[in-house]
């Protein structure tokens, strides 16, 4: 089997280690855009209430055995960050600031407040007239 750019060569892998191990997947759209895996273990393959018993520690660790020499591999494929997120969750760069919409809220902002400190100087205006 020939290696290919498909991002899809992962599926072949996880149906033929969940059929092997009685694991059942199920794949499902995501409320985030995405695809979403529903993954059912067998509860063989979950602990179980008894202590697990380590192994004794190896005096030296094992030297691999050499692997023949093969013909060349093609590389393995390379993950393209973000590249299967759904657009809108994706890490843009930063835009810059529309100037113009900053400069409309700030007027706005500073309308508000004279209007506001406007109000309160009548209403002391009319206190202070009434004691």
């Amino acid at each position: 089997m020939a290696l290919t750019g498909e991002l899809r060569i992962g599926l072949f892998v996880v149906a033929r280690l969940a059929a092997k191990h009685g694991i059942r997947v199920t794949l499902r759209e995501s409320a985030y855009g995405g695809v979403r895996a529903v993954v059912l273990l067998p509860t063989s393959l979950l602990a179980t209430d008894k202590p697990a018993v380590a192994p004794e520690p190896a005096a030296e660790p094992p030297v691999p055995a050499p692997v023949p020499h093969q013909h060349p591999l093609p590389p393995l494929p390379t993950r393209v960050r973000q590249d299967s997120i759904a657009p809108q969750l994706r890490d843009e760069p930063q835009r810059p600031a529309d100037t113009g919409r900053v400069e409309r809220s700030g007027a706005a902002l500073a309308a508000f407040q004279r209007g506001t400190a406007q109000a309160r100087s009548e209403a002391d205006a009319a206190n202070a007239g009434h004691g």
